[in-house]
């Protein structure tokens, strides 16, 4: 009877780890599809589109919203929102640092952001200034930047 007992613990045991380690190969599954095909998205430029937003985004790769949102949140620990604006912002930076004569207003439109205020914000609050400020930087040492 306790060997029964025991025995029966010991295959609970071990099917809870069965389930977690199943449900753990279905979600590295999953966030390797998306990888892939948010990469072939980035590579487009799709990231450039003004107002596409989760759900459309989600649609065009052929995946549902949850699952994009959860790729974002449990792989990368922010919102999909967010990580559009770091690959724009990151974009400016090095557009730039490229053309340091090309207008600002030129350079936030070709990454996405048509509205200056919010390029600036935006900018601000990833690089810890603002576009103006990083050019100026940049003039007197690109070092500091980097």
């Amino acid at each position: 009877m306790i060997i029964n007992k025991i025995s029966k613990k010991f295959r609970r045991i071990g099917n809870k780890h069965l389930s977690e380690l199943e449900n753990h190969l279905r979600e590295r599954k999953l966030f390797s599809m998306v990888e892939e095909k948010l990469s072939g998205w980035l590579s487009e430029g799709k990231h450039h589109e003004k107002n596409a937003g989760i759900e459309e985004v989600a649609e065009e790769l052929g995946l549902t919203r949850t699952e994009l949102t959860s790729f974002f949140s449990r792989k990368h620990h922010t919102t999909f929102m967010s990580w559009r604006t770091a690959m724009r912002i990151e974009e400016a930076r090095a557009l730039m640092d490229r053309d340091p004569q090309m207008p600002l207003s030129r350079i936030a439109s070709m990454v996405g952001i048509d509205d200056k205020s919010d390029f600036r914000h935006q900018f601000k609050k990833a690089v810890g200034c603002t576009p103006s400020e990083y050019r100026k930087k940049k003039k007197k040492s690109p070092k500091d930047l980097e």
